[in-house]
């Protein structure tokens, strides 16, 4: 994926005239997109093997637009992240599809308040939460967490809806992606991502003076 979005970057370093610093721009908004689309590709694949495309599909963008105002941390590697992010979206669908229905609707309600009130605790606390690879200006990050505070209230207000109009897979595989994208906030969410990036590599050993 590096080495394709190199040559599209080369590619309009020498027919635009970019300085080294634009091309790094475009070159981390092409892989950006790139890994969009490569992480799409596969949830939706997951999703549809195990028949929860549509509840899969909603819980993933519950998340990813709860992410895009609020940040989170990330994987060490563009595979490690689609993996991740077709896997927890397809086991929401799958709670979504076959536990959702045995629900009393009181009981759903409750939990959907349950989770607004605990995202709202993590983005006041937390969001935004800046990598350092990309940090923020103070005035950035009093108008990201503002925006956090906005999308978890209209979420809500979304999902009470559905709620009335009896869709509650959807309502149930949506919280489950609001929660996950609530938990990538956290200390504990960012040594979890941590965790599973370093999974399955070896430690290099100490140098002796």
């Amino acid at each position: 994926m590096e080495k394709l979005a190199k040559k599209i970057t080369l590619w309009f370093k020498d027919n635009l005239i970019l300085n080294e610093e634009q091309a790094e721009v475009i070159e981390y908004s092409i892989i950006s997109l790139l890994l969009l689309l490569f992480n799409f590709f596969f949830l939706s694949f997951f999703c549809w093997i195990f028949g929860v495309l549509k509840l899969g599909v909603t819980a993933a963008l519950t998340a990813v637009f709860f992410r895009s105002v609020t940040g989170g941390a990330h994987l060490s590697a563009p595979w490690r992240c689609m993996f991740i992010s077709s896997l927890l979206p397809t086991v929401f669908g799958l709670v979504g599809k076959y536990i959702s229905p045995n629900f009393p609707e009181r009981w759903l309600i409750l939990f959907l308040l349950c989770c607004f009130i605990l995202n709202l605790i993590l983005v006041q606390k937390f969001a935004p939460a800046e990598v350092k690879e990309r940090p923020l200006r103070s005035e950035q990050k009093r108008r990201f967490k503002l925006l956090g505070l906005v999308f978890t209230g209209l979420w809500l207000m979304l999902v009470m809806l559905l709620v009335q109009f009896e869709h509650k897979d959807l309502v149930v595989a949506s919280a489950l992606g609001f929660l996950w994208q609530g938990v990538t906030l956290t200390p504990s969410g960012f040594h979890i991502y941590k965790q599973l990036s370093n999974l399955g590599t070896k430690k290099e050993g100490k140098v002796r003076s």
